[in-house]
């Protein structure tokens, strides 16, 4: 989620009250997008946990894709580095879980996704 694309759902979820003029939620998913937005940073950080799953490393050349480009860096890196560094400019505390239906990440393969996070951002990867 991008910091307007938050703001755009908590104005969404928000209602106002006929006694008040002030916003407030309404049910558990207003709850939770509230928090988000209005968390005190960093005693009450929102947590996320951002789980991205892929069956091939590489792209097998099926459904308009290109047979052997490089699908985790070229379509999966972007998207995640993407999202993860605009959910930790909201001030929300992020950890990425990739799971892989490919049999091993190499530790150089796996050293590119820790580069493309920012600090403070974890990384579980399960095969």
């Amino acid at each position: 989620l991008t910091s307007l694309r938050a703001e755009n759902l908590v104005k969404q979820s928000t209602s106002t009250n006929n006694k008040r003029d002030t916003p407030h939620p309404e049910g558990p998913i207003e709850l939770i997008l509230n928090k988000a937005q209005t968390a005190a940073y960093p005693k009450d950080p929102f947590r996320v946990l951002y789980i991205v799953t892929s069956l091939s490393e590489y792209d097998k050349g099926t459904r308009g894709t290109t047979s052997g480009s490089d699908r985790l860096a070229n379509v999966m890196l972007p998207v995640i580095s993407d999202g993860v560094q605009s959910m930790v400019k909201l001030g929300w505390q992020v950890d990425v879980y990739l799971i892989l239906g490919f049999e091993k990440l190499l530790p150089e393969r796996r050293d590119l996704i820790v580069d493309a996070l920012p600090d403070g951002v974890g990384l579980q990867v399960w095969e």
